[in-house]
């Protein structure tokens, strides 16, 4: 029988990952400024929740005709999303970039990012890419996500599975230039903590206090 352990929260320590580079403010487009993408980073497959997500940007669509929606990452389902792109008929909308080594230009001309996860996420990366190029996050209730997405500050924290609320907060966030601007300006804010070396030097202090320890 294998005996449980309960680690008390005192002893728990939670390290993000950081950024080797924040953008500085010459390189970003002001939020106002930018195309109409809504853009997706993660790679290909069934917990990111693309196939669901596809019926959320038909109904998008209709309310925002001019939006486009980029995926960037590897395809690891076999082209099914390809073909029910173009089953829903949404060639036109929807731009499969595939695996990219460098996706800051993805980051500098979005207006929206999307994480459409299911589950079986940590804290993305993805995520604090966003917000350090200063693009609100939409994001599923998620393993960490709400803990990088400030509900309603830098972008909206939903319940996972609620294509409904997806839909309503995609065409409300991109059509209100205020809250978008807010919360563009609030995510630069908050990414700043999640450069290289903060998330190094509380690495380092971890193993020192556990080198002491011992």
């Amino acid at each position: 029988m294998v005996k449980k352990c309960r680690l008390s929260a005192e002893k728990i320590e939670v390290v993000y990952n950081g950024l080797e580079y924040l953008p500085r403010n010459t390189d970003l487009i002001p939020i106002l400024e930018r195309k109409p993408h809504i853009l997706t980073v993660a790679n290909i497959n069934q917990r990111k929740g693309h196939l669901e997500y596809l019926s959320v940007i038909q109904k998008v669509l209709i309310q925002i005709p001019q939006a486009k929606f980029i995926f960037v990452g590897r395809d690891d389902m076999n082209g099914i999303i390809q073909k029910k792109i173009l089953e829903y008929k949404l060639e036109k909308s929807v731009i499969l970039s595939g695996f990219q080594t460098d996706v800051s230009e993805f980051y500098k001309n979005a207006k929206l990012f999307v994480l459409p996860s299911l589950w079986g996420e940590g804290a993305p990366t993805s995520i604090i890419e966003s917000l350090s190029w200063g693009i609100p996050v939409i994001s599923y209730d998620v393993g960490g996500c709400s803990e990088l997405v400030d509900d309603n500050i830098n972008g909206y924290v939903i319940q996972p599975g609620n294509s409904k609320k997806l839909t309503e907060k995609i065409i409300n966030l991109f059509n209100n230039n205020i809250q978008i601007k807010k919360m563009s300006n609030n995510g630069l804010v908050k990414a700043r903590q999640y450069n290289l070396k903060n998330s190094s030097d509380k690495h380092e202090k971890i193993f020192h206090k556990l080198i002491s320890s011992t």
